[in-house]
């Protein structure tokens, strides 16, 4: 119901405008199509310098974006180790003992 009240009330002052503006005379219609054309040239304006400055925060924030993702570490504690690295290590563990071994020598009595 109150969607017809309104198609009503759209449909009499669209009648009402359309009529004033017949109604306008000529150095009235000639001002008010050159205050229009001068707010269309000024909208045209201030869009399109808009853009760059748009455009050119955009293409900063996706270079942050891929310098972060690229510079993110790895998952390295889901590699797997090598022979080599675990030799290193085991290395280490006899010198280790090894110096151990040196000292238990020399603080035991010979016999």
């Amino acid at each position: 119901m109150s969607l017809q009240r309104d198609d009503r009330f759209t449909a009499q002052v669209k009648q009402q405008l359309e009529q004033h503006a017949e109604d306008v005379d000529a150095l009235t219609a000639a001002r008010l199509q050159a205050l229009r054309k001068r707010a269309l040239e000024g909208a045209r304006q201030k869009s399109f310098s808009g853009w760059p400055l748009g455009g050119l925060a955009a293409a900063a924030a996706l270079l942050v974006v891929v310098v972060f993702w690229s510079l993110a570490p790895g998952d390295f504690d889901m590699l797997p180790v090598d022979a080599d690295t675990l030799a290193q290590v085991e290395d280490l563990e006899l010198l280790e003992e090894l110096e151990f071994y040196a000292w238990l020598e020399d603080t035991q009595p010979s016999s």
